[in-house]
C-alpha cells in the first residue's frame, strides 16, 4: 500500500512539473518593443507626400496608414485628397517642400450645410 501511495505522489509531482514549464511566460525586453498611443476618435494616423500647397490647403498623397481612431473613415494607401491645415501648424506648412514625405494625424471634419466631409492636419509626428 506505501508502495502504490509514493508511485502515485511521484507521478503527481512529475505532472505538476510537466505542466507548470509548460505554463511559463517568455521573456521579453519592453524597451525593444513600440508601443502606438491610441489615435482619438475620427482621427487617422497616416505617412503622407505632400503633392500640392494651395491656401492652407494640401493635395496630399497616402502613402501608408498605421492606424485610425474609433468612428474614423478609411482610406486607401496611394488615395489623393484635400486637407485643411489646422491654424497651429500653418507656419511649418509653408516651410515644407513639393514631395515632403511626413508622419501625420489627420482629423475626420463632419460634413455641414454645403460642406462636404473632409480632413483636417492636425499634428505633424515626424518629417522623413
Amino acid at each position: 500500500m506505501k508502495k502504490i501511495l509514493l508511485i502515485i505522489s511521484i507521478g503527481i509531482l512529475a505532472i505538476s512539473c510537466v505542466t507548470k514549464k509548460n505554463h511559463k511566460q517568455p521573456y521579453v525586453k519592453m524597451d525593444e518593443i513600440e508601443l502606438r498611443r491610441p489615435i482619438s476618435v475620427g482621427n487617422a494616423e497616416i505617412q503622407l507626400e505632400i503633392i500640392e500647397y494651395d491656401n492652407f490647403q494640401l493635395l496630399i498623397k497616402v502613402k501608408n496608414i498605421y492606424g485610425y481612431g474609433m468612428s474614423a473613415d478609411r482610406l486607401a494607401p496611394e488615395q489623393q485628397l484635400k486637407i485643411y491645415v489646422h491654424e497651429s501648424l500653418k507656419e511649418e506648412i509653408v516651410l515644407m517642400k513639393k514631395n515632403s514625405v511626413l508622419d501625420a494625424l489627420i482629423k475626420s471634419q463632419p460634413a455641414g450645410i454645403n460642406i462636404p466631409k473632409s480632413w483636417e492636419l492636425i499634428e505633424i509626428l515626424n518629417l522623413k
